[in-house]
C-alpha cells in the first residue's frame, strides 16, 4: 500500500505530485500556514484514509487522483482538470470548499460534498461516478456547463441547497450513457437555465425565479412531497413524469413540449401550454391564469 505520507511542517509552500504515487494515508496537519498539494500529472494513488486539514489547499489540475482510501478535504480543493477514480471517496468537509473550473473534470467515484462547492468552468464526464451534495453546490456561468455520462451508472443527488445563477445553461444529461439528478434538498435557479435530462427524482421544493427555466427530460418521479414554484418557466421536454397525488407545479408558466405528464392527485396551474405530449391521470387539472 506504500507508506504513509505526511505534510507538518509550518509554513506556507508547495508541494507538487508530477510522477506516479502510491501512498497508504496522507495526512496534512501543519499548525500555521497554508500547504498546497499540487497534482500535475500522473496518478496519486491512496490506499488508507487520508486528511488535509483547514489550513490545506489540494491544488488538482491534472493527472489522477485514484485509491481504495477515502480522502477527506478540511479546507480548498481547486479541482481544474484530470480524473478522480478507485472505490475511495472524495469528502469535502463542512466549512471547506471545492472549486471545479477551468476544463474536463472526470469523475468514477463517489465525491460527498458536505461544505460548500462552486462549478464555474469545465464538463463535468462521469463514468462510474456518484455526486452527492449535502452542503451548498452553485452553479454560475455565463457560459453553458454539461455533466453527463461517458460509461457506467451515474447519478447527482442532491440533499443540501443547489443554485443555479448565470445566464448560460447548465445540462445534467445523457451521452453514452446517463447523469441522473435527484432532489432531496432544495433547487434555487435563479438565472439561466437548469436542464435535468436524464431522468431522476424530486420529493422536495424547486423554485425558478423569473426569467429564468427549469427543463426536465427523461423519466422523472414526483413525491407528494414535490414542488416546483416561483414566477419562472416549468419545462417537460420528454420523457414520463409521473406526479404522485399532492405534488404540486406553481411555477408562473408551465409548459409540456412533449413526453407524458401523468398526475395522480388534482393540481391547479397558474399558465399552462400543451405543445405536444400527453396530459394523463386520475387528477383534476385547473389552469387559472
Amino acid at each position: 500500500n506504500g507508506d504513509n505520507a505526511i505534510i507538518n511542517v509550518a509554513g506556507t509552500y508547495t508541494v507538487t505530485v508530477n510522477a506516479n504515487t502510491i501512498v497508504g494515508s496522507l495526512q496534512m496537519s501543519a499548525s500555521s500556514g497554508t500547504q498546497t498539494l499540487s497534482i500535475t500529472s500522473g496518478t496519486l494513488t491512496l490506499n488508507e484514509a487520508s486528511a488535509l486539514n483547514s489550513r490545506s489547499v489540494l491544488n488538482f489540475n491534472s493527472g489522477t487522483l485514484t485509491g481504495t482510501g477515502d480522502i477527506t478535504v478540511g479546507g480548498i480543493l481547486n479541482w481544474g482538470s484530470g480524473t478522480m477514480s478507485g472505490s475511495g471517496r472524495t469528502i469535502i468537509a463542512s466549512g471547506a470548499s471545492l472549486n471545479l473550473n477551468n476544463t474536463t473534470h472526470d469523475l468514477n467515484r463517489t465525491v460527498q460534498n458536505d461544505g460548500a462547492a462552486t462549478w464555474t468552468a469545465g464538463a463535468f464526464q462521469m463514468n462510474g461516478g456518484s455526486f452527492i451534495n449535502n452542503g451548498s453546490f452553485t452553479v454560475s456561468s455565463g457560459s453553458n456547463l454539461s455533466c453527463y455520462g461517458t460509461g457506467g451508472v451515474n447519478a447527482f443527488s442532491n440533499a443540501g441547497t443547489f443554485v443555479k445563477q448565470g445566464a448560460g445553461t447548465a445540462s445534467f444529461f445523457t451521452s453514452t450513457s446517463a447523469v441522473t439528478f435527484s432532489n432531496n434538498g432544495a433547487i434555487d435557479v435563479q438565472a439561466g437555465t437548469l436542464a435535468l435530462n436524464a431522468g431522476g427524482t424530486n420529493s422536495s421544493a424547486i423554485a425558478v425565479a423569473e426569467g429564468a427555466s427549469l427543463n426536465m427530460a427523461g423519466n422523472y418521479t414526483h413525491a407528494v412531497t414535490s414542488s416546483v414554484g416561483g414566477a419562472g418557466t416549468f419545462h417537460i421536454t420528454g420523457g414520463t413524469h409521473a406526479f404522485a397525488a399532492g405534488a404540486q407545479v406553481t411555477a408562473g408558466q408551465f409548459n409540456l413540449t412533449t413526453g407524458t405528464a401523468n398526475f395522480a392527485g388534482n393540481v391547479s396551474f397558474n399558465n399552462f401550454r400543451l405543445i405536444s405530449g400527453m396530459l394523463i391521470g386520475a387528477g383534476d387539472v385547473t389552469v387559472t391564469g
